[in-house]
């Protein structure tokens, strides 16, 4: 049993954390009376009021993993008395622990919320005081009682405790007729409940039995790919961007999603071009998550982060807005802070002081709203704050929110209102480069500059230049540009290797993979149009 109680714990603290931080985001418990007061309209409403409080502990580093790790041991402890109750039996406990294994397994899932959980704990704690009672009379009033009171607390378990209930009347007392019309009735009872309740509580019949599981609950095993997506985009919402590109950087996961949170990493540290991690399958699908009648709300608040980063403030706010509102729950402490930050920086002050008034009643985010606070109706606070000047400076002058799946004609708009964009500009050329369209990328250049802080271009910038000009000779403004030695001297060895080998790519691979040249010649990516 210890073993297993360290298995539980060590398992959702180090090997599927990020699952519980982006749990815990996804949710807004606020301790305000009508807040709490909505719990009640829905059945299971202490178990889900119980649930979500806890839940936003997930905020801590190890908060998840001892919470599941306490759900666990409440549940081998409660089942093996159950139990044992039932059928007097020594071992019950090797009964007791796969039930309560599989209870814990249910929250692999990331839409399985934690209320399920504590209602099931609620339903065996009632049949354990049920079934302390022992005269007959009172017991049989106490369950016809309980049916329709713990699935007003509890929900679906109701019928974990009248399976449980059941068993104990058949099976550990005395059987007979009036036991038997007992069960009948307290069966009955149990079935017709949530069809008389489902109208008050707007449910459809499979909701008002199942609820609070949700529908998409289909697999008892861990999901590790959206385990990496997830750390990935935590640590870039912890403001981690070393950690992202680590991260990045190790996983096999072959997925668009892991450059774009490596391009977005590297590109807060103003390093997009040198760690441009997208070369190879992914092309540019590595530097914009694509945006479609598909998305979801996890989708969509992935991708409000690019679009926040580059300054598209109103692009960010309507994605922000449309996850928060199909999140689980309708409410995400995360993107009401987002929400709270794009209404700042607009200067739309009454709506911002809205989001922020959420969040002062919470536990975790109070103090983060009243920091916030002080920049509402304040021009001289804000216009002394870093983030709000830095990202007012890059807030288009005019509304261009389209929504593309190719956003490069959004930066272009973020561009021609803002020529210092640097950012802006480094995700346009990079993009450019990705598609092998060396004729934008050098447009592009032109048209927009680059800020370099020393005499030469980023090395990959180098390279792609040195591609344009030895396909358009003609071209005079090759002396408007330095290059480094060692670039030239690199670009001059794989132009003699790669013709005297005819382009064989393994000649080159060692040598040059890391090179733009190779990606240029040898990748599979097509070119898309806008």
């Amino acid at each position: 049993m210890v073993a297993c109680v360290a298995t539980c714990f060590v398992f959702f603290a180090f090997f599927y954390q990020y699952h519980l931080y982006f749990i815990e985001q996804m949710q807004l418990f606020r301790l305000g009376g009508d807040y709490i007061f909505n719990y009640f309209h829905k059945p299971a409403s202490i178990a889900c009021l119980l649930g979500d409080f806890l839940t936003q502990f997930y905020f801590l580093r190890f908060g998840g993993a001892v919470i599941l790790t306490v759900c666990f041991v409440l549940l081998w402890y409660l089942f093996n008395r159950s139990i044992y109750l039932i059928s007097s039996w020594k071992c019950s406990y090797f009964m007791a622990l796969p039930l309560a294994v599989v209870s814990i397994m249910f929250h692999f899932n990331l839409l399985y919320p934690l209320a399920a959980t504590i209602s099931l704990i609620i339903a065996l704690v009632v049949f354990l005081l049920y079934s302390s009672i022992t005269a007959k009379k009172k017991r049989v009033v106490a369950g016809m009682i309980i049916v329709p009171l713990l699935y007003v607390i509890a929900g679906y378990a109701v019928y974990i405790f009248v399976i449980f209930a059941l068993l104990h009347e058949l099976i550990a007392v005395r059987c007979n007729w009036l036991n038997l019309a007992y069960c009948i009735v307290i069966f009955f009872l149990v079935c017709m409940f949530p069809l008389l309740m489902r109208k008050d509580y707007y449910l459809t019949v499979e909701r008002a039995y199942k609820y609070p599981i949700p529908d998409e609950i289909k697999k008892l095993v861990p999901d590790f790919d959206y385990e990496t997506l997830f750390s990935l985009d935590s640590e870039w919402y912890f403001n981690h961007p070393d950690k992202v590109i680590e991260y990045a950087r190790k996983t096999s996961l072959k997925t668009p999603y892991v450059p774009y949170y490596q391009n977005l990493a590297s590109a807060s540290l103003n390093k997009l071009s040198d760690n441009l991690s997208a070369y190879g399958k992914n092309g540019v699908d590595g530097m914009f998550i694509p945006l479609g009648k598909q998305m979801n709300y996890i989708i969509m608040t992935l991708g409000n982060e690019l679009y926040y980063f580059l300054g598209d403030i109103n692009a960010s706010e309507h994605l922000a807005l449309i996850a928060n509102t199909f999140s689980p729950r309708g409410e995400s402490s995360r993107l009401v802070k987002r929400l709270a930050e794009t209404n700042i920086l607009k200067g739309e002050y009454e709506v911002a002081g809205k989001y922020l008034k959420m969040l002062k009643q919470t536990i975790f985010y109070r103090g983060w709203a009243y920091e916030m606070d002080k920049y509402l109706y304040n021009e001289e606070m804000c216009g002394n704050s870093d983030w709000i000047k830095q990202k007012r400076s890059q807030m288009p002058k005019e509304d261009h929110l389209i929504l593309r799946k190719n956003y490069v004609p959004n930066i272009i708009n973020l561009l021609e209102d803002h020529l210092d964009n640097q950012a802006a500009l480094d995700y346009l050329l990079c993009s450019a480069l990705l598609q092998k369209d060396i004729d934008s990328f050098y447009e592009a250049l032109q048209k927009y500059g680059y800020k370099s802080p020393g005499l030469y271009l980023p090395c990959k910038y180098q390279e792609a230049l040195l591609i344009y000009f030895y396909t358009h000779r003609e071209d005079k403004n090759i002396v408007k540009y330095h290059f480094s030695k060692d670039v030239s001297d690199r670009f001059k060895q794989y132009q003699k290797i790669h013709i005297q080998t005819k382009g064989r790519r393994y000649s080159l691979k060692k040598d040059f993979g890391d090179t733009y040249w190779y990606y240029y010649n040898f990748s599979n990516v097509v070119k898309k149009v806008n």
